[in-house]
């Protein structure tokens, strides 16, 4: 059995991971890196189904901190070591680490050989006398952490596997068998109940802290319910076992029977979970495998059909393997829907957001499309759509990493559409409150000038050097945001304050025009006939 104390890296530059890992020889010091994270959502994720008995953090991640991450970590494992390695050589960010429950703070700019060995020493020492009074970990606890760890593609004792899986309450696995996998249905968001797009900070208090905890610590009792429903029916049939690999979720190990069987297990076990649990699960069942050596290939196989084809089937369904329908990977140049979403929202205009979003949806079901490809997608708009937001002037940012997790952590097709709604209205909500132009801060500027000198006679140069651009940037940019060329829009903008000063019939005529800078009478009387199909004369005599 392996004595590796196992390790967390968190870290959003890959160039310093491969230096951590590199850096020494980890096993020799008695340690093992485990898996790799580079955000707080991520670390926090699988801290909560592994336990690691070492993290690594960097105080600035791809989504998150590291000094929120180690607040939140002393609620979930009070018991864990959490070393800071930093670039913040300040004082306050050191002090910050240290007060949060930091175990050490390391430079990045300092690290060496001898540095990080003296550190993994004291470590292991201090773990050691946690140790010596804990009970040892039972094989069923120790294939699950394995069977999680593969399920996240992070690094795994094969050698630790194949011992278990010889056991003899696993003698199934010897000759021929299916694997017949169980998972609650949008476990990711479990805490979505707690996520609030409209107050993205108020999940780095303290109130949400103690919530999600409390939310974590319910999966043991989860487990262990479901263990005492599911072996109930599995009664009568000879060597089956469970086997989990996550709080929610595991496999369970058939002998060969007829599909109906397998079908009609699937469909009790889900209705028996949600009329005693309220829980929603869904079951996929593995083609036939034989003996311990195809056990991995059949459990990797059950894990990703499942996820492929429960996104489209939806919740409390049930899958074979062998019934697999072809995935599309998507054409992005087929859903040009991202720049429709973005002028929506700027637009504050839900409906028109819906109505793209809901029509490229429909297409992807339609073609049956990976899975990660449709999430990806909705990613890259948020993307842009962030992108566009803050062209247009934004003072402050909205923390865009909460609205991806959102929609990577959808299970199904129809949670996605539900999320898309929560986030779309939510972005233009903070687009209103922020009073955000629709039209790129360039372009406003240039808005700006015309409004403030609608009396002076305005050039297409004048007006270009408000927004700082060259006279043929300023102008396309001005006719592809705003539908006019400038010189049209500025005629547009005299003639509407010319309209509204001969109201005034104590002015003359030559006067209103002067006063929205046009000299010359007659081109003034064109220009305003042109926009009230009238003239200047006859317009006044209708009012």
């Amino acid at each position: 059995m392996s004595a590796l104390y196992r390790v967390l890296l968190v870290e959003k530059q890959q160039q310093m991971i491969h230096v951590y890992k590199n850096m020494i020889p980890w096993e020799e010091s008695g340690f093992q890196i485990a898996s790799v994270a580079d955000s707080e959502s991520d670390a926090l994720a699988l801290y909560g189904e592994y336990k690691y008995d070492v993290i690594f953090t960097a105080l600035d991640l791809q989504g998150g901190n590291g000094v929120s991450l180690i607040k939140k970590l002393r609620h979930l494992g009070p018991e864990c070591v959490v070393v800071v390695i930093s670039a913040h050589e300040d004082y306050d960010s050191v002090r910050e680490a240290f007060v949060v429950g930091a175990y050490d703070y390391l430079l990045k700019s300092r690290l060496r050989y001898s540095t990080l060995t003296a550190l993994l020493d004291r470590i292991r020492e201090d773990l050691a006398k946690k140790e010596a009074t804990s009970l040892q970990e039972s094989w069923e606890e120790m294939l699950e952490k394995i069977l999680g760890l593969i399920r996240d593609e992070q690094k795994v004792d094969y050698d630790l596997l194949k011992e278990i899986l010889s056991r003899p309450e696993l003698y199934l696995l010897q000759g021929r068998y299916r694997l017949l996998y169980f998972r609650q249905d949008n476990i990711r968001n479990f805490n979505r109940s707690l996520k609030r797009y409209d107050k993205p900070f108020w999940m780095n208090s303290d109130e949400f802290i103690d919530m999600f905890r409390n939310k974590v610590s319910m999966r043991d009792e989860i487990q262990l319910q479901l263990k005492r429903l599911i072996t109930q029916y599995l009664q009568g049939i000879r060597g089956a076992c469970i086997l989990f690999n996550k709080k929610h979720s595991g496999v369970i190990v058939l002998p060969p029977l007829p599909r109906e069987r397998y079908e009609a297990l699937a469909h009790q076990i889900i209705d028996g979970i949600g009329e005693r649990l309220t829980y929603d699960f869904s079951v996929t069942v593995s083609t036939e495998q034989q003996g311990i050596d195809d056990f991995l290939g059949g459990y990797q196989q059950v894990m990703e059909y499942h996820m492929s084809h429960k996104f489209y089937d939806g919740d409390r369904c049930v899958e074979f393997a062998e019934d697999a329908r072809e995935i599309q990977r998507l054409q992005y140049s087929s859903f040009p829907c991202g720049n429709e979403i973005a002028q929506g929202i700027m637009e504050q205009n839900f409906d028109k957001v819906k109505d793209s979003y809901s029509k490229a949806i429909g297409q992807m079901i339609e073609r049956f499309i990976d899975f990660t490809d449709v999430k990806g997608y909705f990613v890259s708009i948020l993307h842009d759509t962030k992108k566009v937001i803050y062209e247009h002037g934004i003072s402050e940012q909205y923390p865009f990493d909460i609205l991806y997790e959102g929609i990577n952590e959808a299970e199904s097709i129809q949670f996605l559409q539900l999320e898309l709604e929560k986030i779309f209205k939510t972005l233009i909500d903070w687009v209103r409150e922020h009073h955000i132009s629709r039209y790129h801060h360039k372009v406003t500027a240039m808005l700006d000038y015309i409004d403030e000198h609608i009396a002076e006679k305005l050039t297409l140069e004048m007006v270009a050097s408000a927004s700082g651009l060259s006279v043929t940037h300023a102008s396309r940019l001005f006719k592809s945001e705003v539908g006019h060329s400038v010189i049209e829009y500025v005629n547009e903008r005299k003639m509407a304050k010319a309209e509204e000063l001969m109201h005034d019939r104590t002015r003359k005529i030559k006067d209103v025009a002067a006063m929205v800078g046009i000299s010359d009478q007659l081109y003034f009387n064109k220009v305003f006939k042109k926009y009230y199909h009238l003239s200047p004369r006859e317009y006044r005599k209708r009012i």
